[in-house]
Parts: structure tokens; sequence; C-alpha cells
């Protein structure tokens, strides 16, 4: 006779869950890469973008702690005028990772002091959208990465599932055959 144990193991995963379980890889993936699409595309147009000169208002390094562990996000900001328009601006460069070593949030920081004379690169046709740093960076990369991989095994995981669901009449037999408790 088979433990409780092994029935459970035996048993295989309803069609709902099999069906449904590979939903949250996908959409999760789809919305990463959405989001660092973004992120990839401002960061190429960014390179050909004029600059002018801007002052560093604020400066600091925010701390974002979880049950176990502590990430760091750089946050600058800026004042610089375009036309005679002035504007603040808050983008270092067109990546959201955070840093998960104090130092080197601190060194970023540290290159952006207060009071500081900034080249600030801003697009031509929307000025208010501003970096300081432009171009394409590995987060941005590796964020468009980890979704388009997220994505991919879910669909994988979707497709494979979908194929060994029951169907029609081997519904019933499924039903019949499963070890009763």
């Amino acid at each position: 006779m088979r433990s409780r144990a092994a029935q459970r193991r035996a048993r295989p995963m309803p069609g709902c869950v099999r069906t449904f379980f590979p939903l949250p890889f996908i959409l999760a993936g789809l919305i990463a890469v959405w989001i660092a699409s973004g992120d990839v595309i401002d960061g190429l147009r960014s390179a050909d973008w004029p600059q002018v000169t801007g002052t560093v208002t604020e400066s600091f390094v925010e701390t974002h702690e979880s049950d176990d562990s502590a990430t760091y996000s750089v946050q600058v900001r800026y004042l610089y005028s375009v036309d005679g328009v002035e504007h603040t601006g808050d983008r270092v460069a067109f990546t959201r990772w955070n840093h998960n070593d104090l130092g080197a949030a601190e060194a970023v920081r540290k290159r952006y002091p207060v009071g500081a004379s900034v080249v600030v690169f801003h697009s031509a046709d929307r000025p208010q959208d501003a970096v300081l740093e432009p171009g394409l960076f590995a987060g941005a990369l590796g964020m468009l990465a980890f979704g388009v991989v997220f994505a991919l095994v879910g669909l994988v995981l979707f497709f494979r599932f979908r194929r060994t669901l029951p169907t029609g009449a081997d519904d019933a037999t499924d039903a019949s055959s499963a070890p009763s408790t």
C-alpha cells in the first residue's frame, strides 16, 4: 500500500491548475519587458540628446529594507534651463535597478554633490525629459533579459501543461482512475 505522500505525488495537477499556473510567469515577464523596453529605447535615444548645464539641488541614498536584505537607490535632483524655461530633473540614468551594495550607491551619489554643476542631457522634443548619464546601461538590458526569460519559461510551461491535459472522454477516465482517499 502506498503512503499518502506517494499518492499525492502520483496525482496529476488538476487541469485548471495546469492551465493557470504558468500565467503569472508570462504576465510578470511581459510587464518586465514592457518596463525595460522603455528604458532601453530612452537610453538609446538619449545618446544624441542636446545638453545644458544644471545644478544639483538634492543628493542622497535611499534605503529599501525587506525582512532579510536591503537595497539602495541614489536620489539626485537637479535644476536646468532650456530656452529660458526652468526644469527639475531626477533621473541619473535610464535603468531601474537598485544597488545591493551601499558603497556602490554612495559612489554614484558622490559624483553628484549638492551645489555641483552638472551636464544635463534633455530631449529636444520634451525638455522636461532629462538624464545625467545618457546611453544604454546594463541594468536596463538585464531587466529586459529577465523579462524575456520569465515570459518564455511561462510559455513553455503553458504549452507543456496544455499538451498533457485530458480531453473529452478522457476526463471521466482520469477522474475514475484517481486513487480514493
